[in-house]
């Protein structure tokens, strides 16, 4: 019935004839028994059949459903604390004075032969019993992408079965292989794994990612969870940093289904510039897979069942001069450090010897609004004027970093803001309280809310936010307005219109 209902929902409901790659992120087994990893074996063959898939495309990862239990408990022998070695793999401690440890790593690793079993039957390779080697890679043909699979898995057991982790060893020699073979080195790389990063059932250490990020993969696939859903783990903070999408895939056929999640499984598309993510869902047993729409891409917007993670935006076509209110197609490079600032300066014919610098984030949310602070009684300038949110540098080379400090500080610290473009670097001459008139250069970035609710942290300071139209905007008297922010909107209007910025510049909110 499984595969029947699998084979339908993809030949008649979808029109796929072929799969290229198929992926098991754990949990093939319930209680890892051998009838349980011969109906899968079953159910997979059968798939393999129908539709044509290179037993080499296959990628399995364990489950903690995968790890068998009463080999483990074979495995520990109680002993005395005292006694009991300094090196073990696993411990478990009830009484102060004994200890069940592991000492016999071997006997330990056994605890995934079954599921070993099935991975060599399945994908016509060994599992390996190291589990530093235990990873997998699979590349299908002409995509341009690389699946890693991982053991998250291999730290539990009887004793821990929520403990999961990714062992280093695997990671570092995944990574030298990857960097070393030709054929993949230059791929996109996606990790797979059982446990989640967040949340119930998390891996111990999620920093893993970092150096996952920094080796160039651009997504992860997991299970573990039983529902469907997108997350993202950010390693740079520029919008075209180094990001891991995150994609948690449902339960496809446990007995396990609550909270009112369904049976659910994923078809990705995958190309060397994105993946399509697609979720299908079965609400009874014997029913018919249907579209899932889980998936919210903004406020009042009805739910849908797919979206789209990009992982290498393409070259931009060649554009024509054009009026302001065509799209400019693409953004200049982001100044990001003080020396790149006093350089591009100079290129300007600007000698910034003398002037104080300062950042300033024009933010815009998904209706295309910006964000304007009134400046409070104890600013020390344009007390009463609306502004965008920013301050000096101070002693910051990282001009990106200064400005999500003074995003922080001045309108939460739970505000996340990506900061897109530059829009102008200037100078700008304020009127400070009882001292002589201030020269200033500000650069003013624009930049996108993606995370948080803007709220005055010191009403002194910052006395009211206000979310802006541009069409508002471009209304709104200079007096009103400071200096710097004066020009800054004149300057978005030669270039950009009454048009958010970020739909002129290929719309980053997709």
């Amino acid at each position: 019935m499984w595969f029947n209902q699998l084979a339908e929902d993809l030949s008649r409901e979808l029109a796929y004839e072929a799969i290229d790659c198929l992926v098991l992120s754990g949990d093939v087994a319930e209680r890892a028994q051998e009838g349980e990893y011969e109906a899968a074996l079953l159910f997979l063959n059968r798939l393999i059949s129908e539709f044509g898939i290179d037993r080499r495309q296959l990628l399995i990862t364990p489950g903690n459903h995968d790890v068998d239990w009463a080999t483990s408990q074979d495995a520990y022998q109680v002993m005395k604390t005292a006694d009991a070695p300094a090196r073990y793999v696993s411990a478990y401690q009830e009484n102060p004075r004994y200890v069940e440890v592991v000492t016999d790593e071997a006997a330990y690793a056994r605890r995934f032969a079954r599921f070993a079993d099935f991975f060599r039957q399945a994908t016509g390779s060994p599992y390996p019993t190291d589990p530093d080697q235990q990873f997998q890679v699979v590349s299908p043909p002409n995509v341009g992408v690389t699946l890693v699979g991982l053991n998250s898995a291999y730290t539990t057991d009887h004793h821990h079965p929520d403990r999961s982790s990714i062992l280093p060893g695997a990671i570092d020699n995944a990574l030298h292989l990857l960097r070393t073979r030709p054929e993949v080195r230059d791929t996109v790389k996606l990790a797979v794994w059982h446990h989640p990063v967040r949340g119930d059932g998390c891996i111990q250490d999620p920093s893993v990612l970092e150096r996952m990020a920094v080796a160039g993969f651009r997504a992860l696939l997991h299970g573990h969870v039983h529902k469907a859903h997108s997350d993202s783990f950010r390693y740079d903070i520029a919008p075209d940093g180094r990001h891991i999408s995150i994609v948690g895939a449902g339960t496809f056929g446990s007995p396990d289904v609550h909270r009112g999640y369904p049976w659910q499984y994923n078809i990705l598309t995958l190309s060397d510039t994105g993946m399509r993510v697609q979720s299908r869902a079965k609400s009874e047993p014997s029913g018919a897979w249907h579209a899932d729409a889980r998936f919210v891409e903004s406020k009042g917007a009805q739910p849908v069942d797919h979206y789209a993670v990009t992982w290498a935006r393409p070259p931009a076509a060649p554009v024509t001069p054009a009026a302001p209110t065509q799209p400019v197609r693409h953004a200049p490079h982001l100044i990001r450090t003080l020396t790149a600032l006093k350089a591009h300066l100079r290129d300007l014919e600007y000698d910034p010897t003398g002037y104080r610098i300062a950042v300033e984030a024009l933010i815009f949310d998904r209706k295309g609004r910006m964000l304007l602070q009134r400046r409070g009684p104890a600013s020390r300038d344009e007390v009463g004027k609306l502004e965008g949110v920013g301050g000096q540098i101070g002693a910051y080379e990282d001009l990106i970093a200064c400005l999500q400090a003074h995003i922080g500080k001045e309108i939460g610290s739970r505000v996340r803001v990506s900061v897109d473009y530059l829009l102008e670097a200037r100078p700008v001459r304020f009127v400070e309280r009882d001292v002589e008139p201030q020269d200033w250069i500000v650069v003013s970035y624009l930049c996108r809310l993606t995370a948080g609710r803007p709220t005055p942290t010191d009403l002194q300071r910052t006395e009211s936010l206000h979310w802006i139209s541009l069409d508002e905007l471009h209304h709104i008297p200079d007096e009103e307005l400071s200096k710097s922010t004066s020009r800054a909107r004149d300057l978005y209007r030669v270039k950009f219109g009454t048009r958010p910025f970020f739909r002129e510049i290929g719309d980053l909110w997709l």
